[in-house]
């Protein structure tokens, strides 16, 4: 592990901030000082630190006028400060299976660094989506969803798989697993569009790398470091990495991050909501047994012990519609989103020549998983629901590459097989009061709908309080793949690559819904959210598909470059769990297509350092989940449809070092959909013919700056970023009139972060502070709301509260 630098050493001075706008290279982020309420600066030159220090939480002053201090000065004497080396410097990547430099590898690829993470105190995936221009996530642990360039994947269903990949050390993660906790990492690697060739299964929209530190021989290393602040913000984390000889090391790095609810729960929920409680851990042994041969394995550890979801009711029955009081109230009986994982995994490194290598990758990783949730935003007993999703999964993942370099051509060739056993447990638990609402009119009897509503009334008056209804799903899925990839060297200023890969998957999956115990199940002999099947069911499928890319690479300088690629991506079909039709009637495959044009590179003398890319996409076979109420069903429930769709896109990534201590960056994506889905039921129950959805996605942003203070011991450095995302909650088609009548329903999101870090001159200890959503910004999205169509009630999650604390760091 690199330790801090001393100040005028500028060779260790490059290792002290990364670049959390994911630039092309590992510096840190930045951020502007400029708001966009009013048009004013948010610190404005010659405000005194009181006035601005009053613009925080009065709780916070401690901690945030330091900040305001430096915020305030930076514009007065940045052109003072002593240089600290932000220059920008080489990055390597694997987005091609072999170590390069990110500025020669044609693919659109943004990077997050291991000081990044520090900057940002990210711990998950959901953590670094400001920072990486098209990038999307989800805030759950186990039903997260990835969204790179507007395609997403599922997160309901274990019958069908994600459109973008997720890697954790070269192997592949399955779906709750993709939300692995961050701890003594390396960098994040993100590819944007089809990595089909190389990545394989999956990889239909682009690739999360997530890449480790591993052991070395060369010396001992250790740190441990501490971030406290308020809502109980407690995280702790120590690595060691101890060389045991000449050939063999160890490596160890252990995790905890409490975090308590940021808001005020008047329900009767016994444990608080959003409360966060993870421990994570890994122990990886290398050993270098010749010049030529090499093994590593490795253990990881995950646990999330997690609150449920923080659902603020803003419909009809809630008491506290006013999401900007922060204040909810949940009831969920046996609430939580807990997760249980481990993972072995075993490589080994051969060069069979100086122009030939073998790697071989094999892992196992099982995990469980728990996640029940409140959906009715409301304590009131008569308007209860709750979800919850039980997974239970282990894959087995292999994969043998070889690789060629040669002088007029480098070669990747490989296979894979992965197998992934799962089962899958969905239950909802409602009250009566919410049948009562919902079934009026629509009773069956002995099978045939009747107008039962006196029926009904009388029959709920004498039933339980409260239901449950399940629904199991079992699955085994084969992965195989064989592929190969060629960068030809035609002259000095243009390669030409060409890779394709054959993949199939087999997939079998079963369905069985038991009858409720309710009585009023018992009466019509069915079920009113999973409709009861005949025993355990089962469908089967197999889906192959030939991917590949052709890519042009053009030297325009010798420290930039042009590509042009066509590009083709696969994800197979699969099953609905919550849709038992899909047995017999399998989801359609994911094909994408994409053609893109890209420079990135550094100009005007190595001061500015960019990637533009502009990319159209085709999508054949989209799974896109909606919400639909099926015929003889109480309620809509997310549903997984087909559809086809085209997307065009610009992104861009800048950072600018004017001088040596100084640094700005920005990111900035927008793009537009054009969706056609198959005929289905929508949430209403009407029945849509080639439905045809046309949208943009909102514009948003990310301005980051770092800066190098000039203080007489030590080093101080400063990091800000300030992002922006437009509301587009009146475009959305879940978009409903009566939202508009929630106070800051539509209001963009302006999020204002900051880091000061004081670095010792030996460089062994930090001390810092930090603080995040400084301004306080409570924006949120459309609410959503399995009861919205029947009792008026919707939940929606704003963004996390002002927190601050304190980072401490030792190096050994």
């Amino acid at each position: 592990m690199t330790s801090w630098p001393i100040p005028s050493n500028k060779t260790k001075l490059a290792h002290v901030l990364g670049n959390p706008s994911a630039r092309l290279a590992n510096k840190a982020p930045s951020a502007t000082i400029q708001s966009h309420t009013n048009n004013r600066r948010l610190f404005p030159i010659g405000f005194d630190v009181a006035a601005c220090a009053a613009k925080f939480p009065s709780a916070a002053i401690p901690l945030v006028a330091p900040l305001c201090l430096v915020l305030i000065t930076s514009a007065t004497i940045a052109s003072h400060a002593q240089a600290r080396n932000f220059a920008l410097e080489e990055v390597v990547v694997t987005a091609q299976k072999r170590e390069q430099n990110a500025l020669d590898v044609p693919v659109t690829i943004d990077t997050f660094s291991n000081k990044d993470l520090e900057n940002t105190g990210a711990v998950g995936i959901e953590d670094i989506q400001e920072y990486i221009p098209g990038l999307e996530t989800g805030d759950s642990v186990t039903q997260n969803t990835i969204k790179i360039r507007g395609i997403e994947n599922s997160n309901i269903s274990s019958g069908q798989d994600p459109s973008v990949a997720s890697f954790f050390d070269e192997v592949y993660l399955p779906a709750a697993a993709i939300t692995i906790s961050f701890s003594d990492l390396s960098q994040i690697e993100v590819l944007k569009g089809p990595q089909g060739t190389l990545f394989g299964r999956n990889a239909a929209a682009g690739v999360i790398n997530i890449i480790p530190n591993q052991p070395n021989m060369e010396e001992l290393e250790a740190f441990v470091t501490a971030k406290v602040g308020n809502h109980r913000q407690r995280r702790y984390e120590g690595m060691v990495n101890i060389p045991l000889t000449d050939t063999m090391a160890i490596r160890a790095n252990l995790l905890t991050n409490r975090l308590d609810f940021y808001g005020n729960n008047l329900g009767p929920q016994t444990t608080d909501p959003y409360q966060r409680d993870t421990l994570a851990a890994r122990l990886a042994f290398r050993w270098d047994i010749s010049d030529k041969l090499a093994t590593q394995i490795a253990y990881d550890y995950d646990k999330v012990r997690n609150g449920s979801r923080a659902a603020y009711g803003v419909g009809t029955n809630s008491n506290f519609t006013d999401v900007k009081d922060r204040t909810i109230e949940q009831d969920v009986m046996d609430p939580g989103e807990d997760r249980d994982m481990y993972s072995i995994i075993g490589k080994l490194w051969y060069d069979i020549s100086d122009t030939w290598a073998m790697k071989l990758i094999t892992s196992y990783r099982p995990y469980e998983t728990y996640n029940r949730q409140d959906e009715d935003g409301t304590a009131d007993d008569d308007i209860y629901l709750d979800t919850n999703n039980i997974f239970d999964s282990d894959i087995f993942y292999n994969e043998l590459q070889l690789n060629y370099t040669g002088d007029s051509f480098n070669a990747v060739f490989g296979a894979n097989y992965s197998q992934e056993d799962v089962y899958q447990l969905t239950t909802a638990t409602a009250s009566k009061g919410v049948l009562g609402a919902a079934l009026p009119g629509t009773v069956g009897l002995g099978g045939l709908p009747i107008d039962t509503t006196l029926i009904t009334t009388i029959a709920l008056a004498g039933a339980e309080d409260f239901f449950t209804e399940s629904l199991e799903n079992t699955g085994e899925f084969k992965n195989y793949g064989i592929y190969a990839d060629v960068d030809f060297t035609v002259n000095d200023w243009l390669n030409i690559l060409v890779g394709l890969r054959y993949s199939v998957d087999d997939k079998s999956f079963t369905f069985f819904t038991p009858l409720s115990d309710f009585s009023l199940a018992q009466l019509q002999m069915d079920n009113f959210v999973f409709l009861v099947t005949d025993g355990v069911e089962e469908g089967s499928e197999s889906w192959d598909a030939l991917t590949g890319r052709l890519v042009a690479n053009v030297q325009i300088s010798e420290g930039a470059m042009a590509f042009f690629t066509y590009s083709t991506g696969y994800k197979s079909g699969g099953f609905d769990s919550l849709s038992i039709v899909t047995k017999d009637d399998p989801l359609d495959p994911e094909i994408v297509e994409n053609i893109e044009f890209g420079v990135k590179g550094d100009f005007f003398e190595n001061t500015i350092r960019t990637q533009v890319s502009v990319f159209y996409s085709t999508i054949d076979g989209r799974q896109e989940v909606v919400e639909s109420l099926q015929p003889g069903a109480a309620a809509a429930r997310p549903s997984i449809v087909n559809a086809d769709e085209e997307i065009t896109g610009f992104e861009i990534t800048l950072d600018w070092v004017p001088y040596d201590g100084f640094r700005m960056g920005v990111v900035y994506s927008e793009r537009k959909n054009e969706r056609q889905r198959e005929p289905y039921f929508d949430n209403q129950g009407d029945f849509r013919t080639g439905d045809g959805v046309n949208a943009s996605a909102p514009k948003d942003y990310t301005i980051t700056m770092d800066w190098s203070v000039p203080f007489p011991v030590g080093g101080l450095y400063f990091h800000a970023d300030y992002i922006f995302k437009d509301n587009i909650n009146r475009e959305d088609e879940e978009h409903i009139a009566a939202f508009n009548d929630i106070p800051g329903y539509a209001e963009d999101t302006k999020l204002v972060n900051a880091r000061l870090v004081w670095v010792a001159e030996s460089g062994k200890y930090e001390i810092g502070m930090y603080g995040k959503n400084l301004d306080n910004d409570d924006s949120f999205g459309v609410p959503t709301g399995l009861l919205g169509g029947i009792t008026g009630d919707y939940v929606a999650q704003p963004e996390e509260e002002t927190s601050y604390g304190l980072d401490l760091k030792w190096v050994f």
